[in-house]
């Protein structure tokens, strides 16, 4: 009996060993697993680039340009909204009008200080190809339209075409208003 005793102890030795290795072998997986949590959790760099919105104020429709006589006329003050990043070749636009009136477009760069500033919908085309200073945008206003016929300064039917001068001075993007879905041209 004393031998089947000694066994019992030295199995319950073992047992108690092997539990402990066990729990210690647990341990160290938890604390490793739990590091690999942790780590997948910790906040990562959202590797977004930041972007840069600037904004522009026109005298005039940025749309149609100046007022004039005919049917069809923008609505002043203008305003442009430009998104880039960096030096990007190309970003997000949008040309607002004083009466809420707008088209989402994109802008393309043209050389070091100028850009192509395009807007578009199913009824008008609007671009600007602006140079670029510090706090201005000039250049010159183009604005067609297939869906309405008018007069040219001949007197001929046609497309509506609309050219002028772009003069925007840089402003706070706060200051622009909300373009407006309901608003007529």
């Amino acid at each position: 009996m004393r031998l089947r005793r000694n066994g019992g102890r030295r199995h319950e030795l073992v047992s108690f060993v092997g539990i402990g290795l066990a729990a210690l072998i647990c341990a160290c997986d938890n604390s490793t697993r739990d590091t690999a949590i942790i780590a997948d959790s910790s906040p990562e760099p959202t590797g977004r680039p930041v972007i840069q919105v600037d904004c522009y104020r026109a005298p005039q429709s940025v749309l149609l340009g100046p007022p004039t006589d005919r049917r069809n006329a923008g609505h002043a003050p203008g305003w442009i909204r430009l998104e880039r990043i960096g030096r990007a070749a190309n970003g997000i636009a949008e040309l607002i009008d004083g009466n809420g009136a707008g088209l989402n477009g994109r802008w393309y760069r043209r050389g070091d200080d100028s850009l192509s500033v395009i807007g578009a919908d199913d009824f008008l085309r609007t671009e600007l190809r602006v140079v670029v200073s510090a706090d201005s945008l000039r250049g010159r206003g183009d604005a067609h339209s297939d869906a309405d016929l008018e007069r040219d300064s001949s007197g001929t039917l046609g497309d509506l075409r609309r050219t002028w001068s772009v003069d925007a001075v840089r402003v706070p993007c706060d200051r622009m208003p909300r373009r407006s879905t309901s608003v007529n041209r």
